[in-house]
């Protein structure tokens, strides 16, 4: 779960790196003096607890399977001659698979901006503006399935309650700014018309498709600009990736939650205790006496539809 970038170029895993123990990164190349290593650990930036999610002990135990995948899916292409698209099986055998709207590509190290550089088709296929030479490296990042979602408890006041406040999409937020002679603040509407809105710590900045690192390159601390420490020639490209969207859940639209609901959800537990008497006996700041059957129950919460739950 780390990205590993030399002198603001991304190095592939295996190929120019080893890690190990989860504490050291090793170069498989020695670097000069001087060389900037910069190590990115997304592992604590995708792990949401739902506090406050009928009997938390008793739902988590039956629900183990309900922990995603925690891994940033990685395709590598090696081009044999000049290519534009790329589909199917990469050089590991793995079949290209993505979310558009989470992914990050590089060409030879070097991020590549979506519309501008490249587009996307069916959600497995990659097409280039330009063609590349033989021997090139596209490398996509796929972040759609990097999430740990812990259910540490679901009781009445969690389903009355209804959570739209968990409603963010799951979207890597992207703008792109063409800088003015010796430019250094960016900020407003992008290149592309939208309005840059970020949360600190959770972006990537690159200049002219490099990785900038923060405080030493560049400052990202109020939300709507960025500031680099050296101004910019006109011409030159920032892009600006934002991953806050990325580290919410959406929990809306439940059709209905009762023990047939949690059952068809659990193959291996038998929760036929779980009905609505069980939630009433478990509430006792809301008054659910008109949830006396699962009729009622449905017609109160028929916008919810819990999206990790199938």
């Amino acid at each position: 779960a780390v990205q590993v970038h030399l002198n603001g170029i991304l190095l592939t895993k295996s190929q120019d790196y080893t890690t190990s123990s989860g504490n050291s990164v090793t170069l498989l190349d020695s670097i000069n003096s001087g060389n900037e290593v910069l190590i990115e650990n997304f592992s604590s930036k995708f792990i949401l607890d739902l506090d406050g999610i009928v009997d938390s002990a008793y739902v988590a135990a039956r629900i183990p399977n309900h922990s995603a995948t925690t891994n940033i899916n990685k395709f590598k292409f090696t081009t044999t001659a000049p290519q534009t698209v790329f589909t199917g099986n990469d050089d590991a055998g793995n079949s290209l698979a993505f979310d558009s709207n989470n992914i990050v590509v590089f060409m030879n190290g070097v991020n590549l901006y979506q519309g501008e550089d490249f587009t996307t088709s069916g959600g497995n296929t990659i097409t280039l503006t330009e063609a590349t030479d033989s021997d090139f490296e596209l490398v996509v990042n796929n972040f759609d399935k990097y999430f740990t979602t812990q259910l540490s408890s679901i009781d009445s006041a969690y389903v009355t309650a209804r959570i739209p406040q968990y409603g963010a999409t799951a979207t890597v937020d992207k703008y792109r700014f063409v800088a003015t002679s010796n430019q250094t603040t960016f900020s407003g509407a992008d290149a592309d018309g939208t309005t840059l809105s970020y949360t600190a710590g959770t972006v990537q900045v690159f200049l002219n498709g490099i990785l900038l690192t923060p405080t030493i390159d560049y400052t990202a601390t109020n939300g709507t600009s960025i500031t680099l420490v050296d101004p910019a020639n006109a011409g030159f490209e920032l892009l600006i990736y934002d991953y806050t969207k990325q580290f919410n859940i959406n929990v809306i639209d439940i059709s209905f939650v009762d023990s047939a609901y949690v059952q068809a959800r659990q193959a291996t537990a038998d929760l036929s205790t779980i009905d609505s008497a069980y939630v009433q006996a478990r509430q006792t700041t809301t008054d659910l006496s008109s949830y006396s059957t699962t009729s009622a129950i449905e017609s109160r919460i028929a916008a919810f539809n819990i999206l990790f739950g199938g």
